[in-house]
């Protein structure tokens, strides 16, 4: 049976497979703040998701799997911004104001945002959410700037990884440098010149 078909059937059970996956995502989050990755095992997940550890089984095979998925959130929140102004906003703009807000956010928090960063960068076993949340942003703004402008998918892959490339970069330079540098004031330098390269390369 479908997916679809499922929800459509059995909805009160759906419902509660996706409260559950919710609680294990909160529930691995916490441990990975309070012990680190090295130190989490299936059994202290379950616990502290108030879950049998058979449970947590059938939604992730593996620790691996589990880890791969704390992208989740952060993926379906920017895939559901894109399709509410994908069509209405044009991509620059969007960019403009996802990434601004972005910096805004990180610059606000200040020495929190950089320990936290820093602490999350070194559990190596989070490699896989990281990797997988470029990926998907780079399909999200490669679709968008293929349905805005007159480029091939090719290109506006290119152009997208350029973009998530860019944009990882200032943050880490942000880091590096957090009491000499702006990150909102470089985020909108680095705007200006992806604006600058869909201008001159596709006469946006």
């Amino acid at each position: 049976m479908s997916t679809a078909l499922a929800t459509k059937k059995y909805p009160r059970r759906t419902l509660r497979k996706i409260e559950t996956r919710k609680r294990i995502m909160r529930a691995t989050y916490g441990l990975v703040a309070s012990v680190g990755c090295a130190e989490i095992t299936m059994a202290m997940v379950a616990d502290e998701a108030d879950i049998h550890v058979t449970t947590l089984f059938t939604h992730f095979d593996s620790k691996a799997d589990l880890f791969a998925a704390l992208s989740e959130p952060a993926i379906r929140g920017l895939q559901n911004r894109v399709e509410s102004n994908m069509g209405k906003v044009k991509f620059l703009p969007f960019l403009n104001e996802l990434q601004v807000e972005f910096a805004e956010k990180y610059e606000q928090a200040g020495q929190k945002a950089i320990n936290s960063s820093y602490y999350l960068r070194s559990q190596v076993e989070l490699l896989p959410a990281w990797l997988q949340f470029e990926k998907r942003q780079i399909e999200l703004f490669a679709d968008y700037m293929s349905h805005d402008y007159e480029m091939t998918p090719l290109q506006a892959r290119m152009i997208a990884g350029m973009i998530v490339s860019a944009s990882i970069f200032t943050y880490d330079q942000w880091l590096d440098n957090y009491s000499n540098q702006s990150l909102v004031d470089s985020t909108r330098e680095n705007l200006k010149e992806i604006e600058k390269i869909l201008t001159r390369s596709f006469h946006i």
